[in-house]
C-alpha cells in the first residue's frame, strides 16, 4: 500500500514538473502544494521507519553497571535522572515524536488546502477550505505540549499562527498575500521537521557506535565460552546462534546507515527549496521565480524516491 501511495505521489510530482513552464501563479500554488504533500509524506515515513531502529539500538545501550551520577544521566539543571529514566529518556523521545507528527500533519493540511484554494473557482468554496485549514491546524497545535520544551512551544505557536493567517481568507486572489504573512510560520514548521529528523539520525549514529562496541564485546565473550574445554555441544550451539544474531544485527545497521545519510541530504535540499518556493508563490506575477517552484518540485520527487528505496 505504501509503495503504491508513494508511486502515485511521484507520478503527480513528475506531471507537475513537466507543465510548470508558463503556468499561471495559481498553477504554481497548486504545484507547491503537491511538493509540500510529498515532503510531508516522505518525512513521516522515514521518521516512523527509523523509530524501530531507535528502539532496537536503545536496548543495546542499556548499562546496568553505570553509576547513578553518570554524566550521561545529568539534566540541564545539573541534577541526575534515576537509572530507569536515564535508560529510557522517554520524555525527550515523546516530545520529538509529537513534534514530528504535528509538523507532518500541519504541512500536509497546508498543502491540501492550498491545492483546493488554487483549483476552486468559487469564493464560497475557497472560504470554506480556508476555515477548514485553520480548524485542522489548531487541532494539530493542541496535540503539542507547550510546557515540554522551547522547540515544542515554538512549533505550537507557529502552527497556531498559520491558522490565524488563513482564518479570514475569502477569495482566491489574495492567497499570495496570505502566503507572505505565513512565511515565518511555515519556516518554523519546515525547520522543526528537518531538525528533528537530523537529531534522530545523530542519535542513531551515536547509538550505532555504542551498539557496535557492545556487540563486539558480547561476540568475544560468546567466542571465549564456545572455545572453553568444558563447553557442551548444546552450549556451543546456543552461543553460535547468539553470535550469528549479533553479526546479522551489525550488518543490518551498516546497510541502513548509508541510505539514511542520502535521505538527509535530499531532505536538506528539499526543505531549503520548499521555503524558496513558498516565497515564489507570494508573487502574483511569479516571473523569474518560477524556477524556484520547479526546483522544489524536482527535489520533492527525489525525496520521494529516497523514501521508496528505504521501504523496498
Amino acid at each position: 500500500m505504501l509503495k503504491t501511495s508513494l508511486a502515485t505521489e511521484l507520478l503527480g510530482i513528475l506531471c507537475c514538473a513537466s507543465v510548470l513552464q508558463g503556468c499561471a501563479n495559481m498553477d504554481a500554488v497548486g504545484q507547491f502544494a503537491h511538493g509540500a504533500q510529498a515532503l510531508s509524506d516522505a518525512s513521516a515515513q522515514f521518521y516512523d521507519m527509523t523509530l524501530e531502529s531507535d528502539r532496537q539500538l536503545a536496548m543495546l545501550g542499556v548499562d546496568l553497571g553505570a553509576a547513578e551520577n553518570s554524566p550521561k544521566c545529568r539534566t540541564q539543571d545539573g541534577s541526575f535522572l534515576p537509572p530507569w529514566a536515564c535508560a529510557t529518556r522517554g520524555e525527550n523521545l515523546l516530545s520529538e515524536t509529537r513534534r514530528n507528527r504535528a509538523a507532518v500533519a500541519a504541512l500536509a493540511q497546508y498543502a491540501q488546502s492550498l491545492n483546493d484554494i488554487a483549483t476552486f473557482d468559487d469564493d464560497a468554496k475557497v472560504e470554506k477550505a480556508a476555515q477548514e485549514l485553520s480548524g485542522n491546524l489548531n487541532h494539530a497545535a493542541k496535540t503539542l505540549d507547550i510546557a515540554a520544551n522551547t522547540q515544542e512551544s515554538a512549533l505550537a505557536n507557529a502552527i497556531s499562527g498559520l491558522a490565524k493567517v488563513y482564518i479570514d481568507l475569502k477569495a482566491q486572489n489574495v492567497v499570495h498575500n496570505k502566503a507572505k504573512q505565513a512565511q515565518e510560520h511555515v519556516a518554523v514548521i519546515i525547520q522543526t521537521l528537518k531538525n528533528d529528523i537530523k537529531r534522530q539520525q545523530q542519535r542513531l549514529a551515536v547509538a550505532r557506535l555504542n551498539a557496535k562496541a557492545t556487540r563486539e564485546e558480547w561476540f568475544n565473550a560468546f567466542r571465549k565460552g564456545y572455545q572453553a574445554v568444558d563447553a557442551s555441544v548444546t552450549t556451543k550451539a546456543a552461543l553460535s546462534i547468539a553470535a550469528g544474531h549479533l553479526v546479522e544485527d551489525e550488518l543490518v545497521d551498516v546497510l541502513a546507515e548509508e541510505p539514511g545519510k542520502l535521505f538527509l541530504e535530499d531532505l536538506e535540499r528539499t526543505t531549503d527549496s520548499c521555503l524558496q518556493a513558498h516565497i515564489a508563490i507570494q508573487d502574483p506575477d511569479l516571473k523569474d521565480k518560477a524556477n524556484n517552484v520547479g526546483h522544489f518540485v524536482n527535489d520533492a520527487k527525489n525525496l520521494l524516491s529516497s523514501a521508496r528505496r528505504l521501504t523496498q
